[in-house]
Order: structure tokens, then C-alpha cells, then sequence
């Protein structure tokens, strides 16, 4: 079989550089999974990673199904027999012993499987959480993978981000938008999700259901703004924003009345505006008639205090007997300072005369400024 070597990938997401031609001398052939590496010997996880602040190792010896940990990193571990072949490498090690794995606690950055004279690094830069059907260096002579000697996770804790938020307003009217910011920091390149979520309003525990909720994207150490809310009841609303986590790093979250995390929605305050005016009307009495038969009473109004130019308001009624007569203005209105006048003419009839009203004898000066002005 060919021999090859090739270098492990740098664990950048901690700022290391690793090379494995530098680190452990010469590399045995690739092993068969694409992400594993023969490294010789046997290696602790110091020197696979040498560098790395906080690293550190569980080692699972011997290797057999069960969880394992140290009270930061649960690992739980599943030894079984190959179920098929894998065929980029000669030989067929189709029942030979393999492990799938499952990580939660920490940043696994590499996974060492020792059996056989060599161990066969499987490296991840990024971080992982998990991992199917990981087996020892293949045996060049035989080509089957050795029994699993020991296995070592080589890890750092997951990174405790802390969550700062603040609403852009604490205070507005109902009808306004309101957003909410949290920042995120300490984190180890964190991914994911941030939701925000509000309650209210005066919901004081937040445990009712949230009347609004937004998630965004998370992309590294930075400040993350939701989209708009618009509350349509007045009172106070508390917003409550909540990072996921993922695979580098604890989730985060705000709590209920946090500081900056509430917004008092008050009534909306009406631009009210007012213009008087009033409808002029009149009216005139008739007495002394002998047996009207169908003359009229006409009243006109004038908008100034001389009867000149045309009237603003015409009416005529019909007379049918002694009484009172009273128009009925309901459209034309007067609203700025001045005087208005009628002049008021019966017409008479076969029987009675005709009587007319003298301009001076009703005229009303309107005077629309405010009291106290």
C-alpha cells in the first residue's frame, strides 16, 4: 500500500496551528474514515493540541458502550462490529470493531483511537459533538482495524457567552414600533439563534403567552436587533431575548423584568382642535290678520350690518293664520367676528297688507374669540 503523509487541519476556531509532520515526526498511512489521521505512537491529547488554553482529555480505557465524563464533558459511547465495509482503503473490515459517539459539555476538538503500535486522530477544528462508526489505524498487513485499545476526547469547555439587551424605547405611545437589542460577548465564535420574545401586556411574570417573538441569526460576538413590534393595547410590555447556544458554546438568556428589558405603552394623545360657529335663525310674529288666504313671510339674512348685496339665507313660509314663523337654517353657518342682519317681508293678500322689517331692527353681533383670551 502507498504511504502518504498529511498534516492535521488547524484547530483555527482557537486560534491554533497545528501541524502533525511538526508535532509527532513521521505519519503513518491515512486511515479509512476521510477525517481520520494515523498519527505513531501513542499520543495524550497535550500533544495533539499543544497550545490550546483550557484543553482537556477524558480517556476511555478499555473502550466498551457506556457514558463517560468528568463532570464538564458526558460522553456517550457505543462499541460495535462494522456493518459494512468501508471501501476506500484495501481489505474488508466488515465486523471489526468500531464506536460511535455522542459529546455534550464541550468542544470536542479531536477524537484519539489507540489500538494497535499507532492511534488514529480524527480532527475537528470547529468543534464537534459527535461521531459514527470511529475505529484504530487499519493494519496494513491484514487489513482489518485492530481492537480498540483506549480512546481519548480531547476537548475545551464550552465558552459561557453573557447576553446584554436593551429596548429602543422605554416608553411610547400605542401605535409606535419598539425593537430589542441583545449583545452578546465571551462567546467562542458563537452560532445559532437568538429569540425575542415579549409578554404583556402587565404581565408581570412573564408566564403568559408571549404576545410577540422574533428570532435571529447568530454570527459571532456582536449586538443583534429584532424586528419591530407594535403593541395595540396600552400598559407595560417586558421583553425576554434567549441564545440557543451551539456546539462551542452554553446558551444565554435574559430573565423576566430584567433592567432595559420594559416598555410602558400609553394611550395616544388626540390633536384636538376646535372652530365654533353658529346657524343664524329667526323668527317673526304675525298678529291682527283677517282671514289670510296664501300670503308668504320672507326672511332673508345678510352677512354684514348695511342689508347690501346679496342674501347669505333665504326662507319663505306660508301664511295661513295669526301666529309665529320660524326658519329653519340648518346649512348656512357663520364662524368669524361680524355682524349678520335680517330684513323680514310679509306680503300680504286680498284681505291684509303687506309688512316689512327695517334692516337695524335685527341685526346680532357674533364675536367667536375665546373667553379669558
Amino acid at each position: 500500500m502507498t504511504r502518504r503523509s498529511r498534516s492535521v487541519r488547524a484547530a483555527g476556531g482557537l486560534g491554533v496551528a497545528l501541524l502533525l509532520t511538526t508535532l509527532v515526526g513521521v505519519i503513518a498511512a491515512p486511515a479509512a474514515q476521510a477525517d481520520g489521521t494515523v498519527v505513531q505512537g501513542n499520543k495524550k491529547c497535550s500533544e495533539l493540541f499543544p497550545g490550546v488554553a483550557n484543553l482537556r482529555e477524558v480517556k476511555v480505557e478499555p473502550p466498551a458502550s457506556g457514558t463517560y465524563g468528568d463532570g464538564t464533558l458526558s460522553v456517550k459511547v457505543t462499541v460495535h462490529p462494522l456493518a459494512t465495509d468501508v471501501t476506500d482503503h484495501p481489505g474488508d473490515q466488515t465486523g471489526n470493531e468500531v464506536f460511535d459517539f455522542a459529546a455534550t459539555g464541550g468542544v470536542v476538538l479531536g477524537v484519539a483511537v489507540k489500538g494497535g503500535p499507532d492511534t488514529n486522530l480524527y480532527s475537528h477544528p470547529a468543534g464537534t459533538s459527535a461521531g459514527t462508526n470511529l475505529h484504530a489505524p487499519l493494519n496494513a498487513k491484514n487489513g482489518k482495524f485492530p481492537d480498540l485499545s483506549h480512546i481519548s476526547f480531547c476537548y475545551v469547555p464550552k465558552a459561557k457567552p453573557k447576553i446584554k439587551t436593551q429596548v429602543s424605547k422605554a416608553e411610547l405611545t400605542i401605535g409606535g414600533p419598539v425593537t430589542d437589542t441583545a449583545t452578546l460577548w465571551e462567546g467562542n465564535n458563537p452560532t445559532g439563534t437568538i429569540t425575542f420574545s415579549v409578554y404583556g401586556p402587565n404581565d408581570a411574570t412573564c408566564a403568559g403567552a408571549a404576545v410577540f417573538t422574533d428570532t435571529v441569526t447568530v454570527n459571532g460576538n456582536a449586538g443583534y436587533t429584532s424586528d419591530p413590534f407594535t403593541p395595540d393595547a396600552v400598559g407595560t410590555y417586558r421583553w425576554i431575548a434567549v441564545y440557543g447556544g451551539d456546539a462551542r458554546n452554553e446558551p444565554a438568556a435574559g430573565k423576566c423584568n430584567d433592567a432595559n428589558e420594559q416598555v410602558v405603552v400609553k394611550k395616544a394623545v388626540p390633536d384636538l382642535k376646535t372652530v365654533p360657529y353658529v346657524y343664524p335663525n329667526d323668527t317673526a310674529t304675525l298678529k291682527g290678520l283677517y282671514k289670510p288666504s296664501g300670503g308668504t313671510v320672507v326672511f332673508k339674512l345678510y352677512g354684514n350690518k348695511t342689508c347690501t348685496g346679496d342674501p347669505i339665507y333665504t326662507e319663505s313660509q306660508t301664511v295661513g293664520a295669526d301666529g309665529d314663523f320660524s326658519t329653519k337654517n340648518t346649512t348656512v353657518k357663520v364662524s368669524t367676528d361680524g355682524t349678520v342682519s335680517w330684513i323680514v317681508t310679509y306680503s300680504g293678500d286680498d284681505r291684509n297688507e303687506g309688512a316689512v322689517s327695517a334692516c337695524g331692527d335685527e341685526q346680532v353681533t357674533l364675536d367667536f374669540t375665546p373667553l379669558g383670551s
